[in-house]
């Protein structure tokens, strides 16, 4: 890493009305970013964000850290943990917000960039750039409820075989609103995704 990309990746960043103290994010991760590898990550340190795992909206109000495999965190890493949800419904999606803002954590990641199949299908993820306006609903139910700042993550462009009709307009017209996107740049071999066999529901 050179000396200048290093002094940039610690200087602090401004999210709307909050910061971190450096720039380097662990980005929201399904089926990695659990609760033991963000203990080991925490170890090695240097990091400003780290992120859940993508939860289900529906789930949230009434899930149990104690037990739930992926709605759970150490009270240590509240102040720089971001929780990620995904879901297709405005009023759920606000729900859960106001779970996880009465919880404490840094901030709410809304997942519009998953495009995995068994996501998409259930119109969620990125499949909901397909209609912009509920994507506009989404963010702006979910903006009611907290008084802190949201986060979209997109991916960078839609292959075909996703089906999905990705175009930077769309991005514009869902993200009026919202403080910051993340771009999700998928793996070389994440692109087509394959159904896996570990689904997440609704």
């Amino acid at each position: 890493m050179t000396t200048e990309l290093a002094n940039t990746l610690n200087k602090s960043l401004s999210i709307g009305n909050r910061s971190i103290a450096k720039r380097l994010v662990l980005a929201p991760m399904a089926f990695v970013g659990n609760i033991a590898f963000r203990e080991l990550v925490e170890k090695f340190g240097g990091y400003g964000l780290l992120f859940t795992e993508m939860c289900s909206a529906k789930r949230i109000p009434n899930e149990n850290r104690y037990t739930s495999s992926y709605f759970r965190w150490r009270d240590s890493e509240l102040s720089y943990l971001v929780c990620q949800i995904f879901g297709a419904d405005p009023a759920l999606m606000a729900a859960a917000a106001q779970r996880i803002e009465t919880e404490g954590f840094f901030g709410i990641d809304i997942n519009f960039g998953c495009s995995d199949v068994s996501i998409c299908r259930q119109n969620c993820g990125a499949a909901i750039l397909n209609a912009p306006d509920l994507a506009a609903k989404i963010v702006a139910a979910v903006r009611i409820g907290i008084s802190y700042r949201d986060v979209c993550d997109f991916p960078p462009y839609s292959p075909s075989s996703t089906g999905l009709n990705f175009t930077p307009t769309r991005v514009a017209k869902s993200t009026r609103a919202v403080e910051m996107i993340i771009i999700m740049m998928p793996s070389a071999d994440s692109w087509p995704h394959k159904p896996s066999s570990a689904k997440r529901k609704i």
